[in-house]
C-alpha cells in the first residue's frame, strides 16, 4: 500500500483517494461510494491525472487497498468498486493524508532549493561585477603612482592648525 501510495506525485490525486477512501470510511453501508467510475467522471478523471500521476498510479493505489476493476456490459466503461467483504477503514484515509502531507513538504523543499539557487546565482553575479569593479579600482591607483609627497598641514584661522586655546578666543584663563 505504501509503495502504491509512493508512486502518486500529485496532490490533488491524492486528495481525491483521501476523499474516495474517506467516504468508504465514513458510510460503509453506502453503495455509491463503494462504486467509483474511473474514466467518466470528470472530477475524479482531471484529479488522477493532474502532475506527475497517471490513471495507471492511482489505479493500483486502488487496487492495493482492495478495490477491484469491473467493466459495465451497457457502455464497457470501467469503474472500480470495493467489494462488500472489504472495509476501507481510516487507517487507509491516514496513510493516504500522510502522503498528501509529506508530498507537500517535498514540494516546498524543492520549490525553496529552486529560489535558493536562483539567489545565489544572482548574488554570484553581483559579487563577479565588485570584484571587477575593485580590480579596476587596483590598476587605475596603479597607473596613478605611488605616492611620494606626505601630507601638508593646513593652517587654520589663527594660524595654528586649527587648534583655538581658551586666551585665543578672548578667556583671560583666570576664574
Amino acid at each position: 500500500k505504501q509503495k502504491a501510495l509512493r508512486a502518486v506525485e500529485s496532490v490533488a490525486a491524492l486528495e481525491m483517494l483521501e476523499k474516495l477512501f474517506g467516504n468508504v470510511a465514513k458510510n460503509p453501508s453506502e453503495k455509491k461510494y463503494r462504486r467509483v467510475k474511473f474514466e467518466t467522471n470528470a472530477k475524479i478523471k482531471a484529479a488522477f491525472e493532474s502532475g506527475k500521476c497517471t490513471s495507471g498510479i492511482a489505479l493500483r493505489c486502488f487496487l492495493t487497498h482492495g478495490w477491484v476493476v469491473e467493466e459495465e456490459e451497457e457502455n464497457n466503461e470501467r469503474v472500480v468498486k470495493l467489494p462488500d467483504s472489504v472495509q476501507q477503514t481510516f487507517r487507509d484515509v491516514r496513510e493516504v493524508t500522510e502522503r498528501k502531507e509529506a508530498l507537500q513538504k517535498e514540494l516546498q523543499a524543492a520549490f525553496r532549493r529552486r529560489v535558493a539557487a536562483r539567489s545565489k546565482a544572482a548574488a554570484s553575479g553581483e559579487k563577479e561585477t565588485l570584484l571587477r569593479q575593485l580590480e579596476a579600482d587596483k590598476l587605475e591607483r596603479a597607473a596613478k603612482g605611488p605616492v611620494t609627497e606626505g601630507s601638508k598641514r593646513v593652517d587654520g584661522a589663527l594660524g595654528n592648525g586649527g587648534f583655538s586655546t581658551p586666551q585665543d578666543i578672548g578667556c583671560s584663563g583666570s576664574a
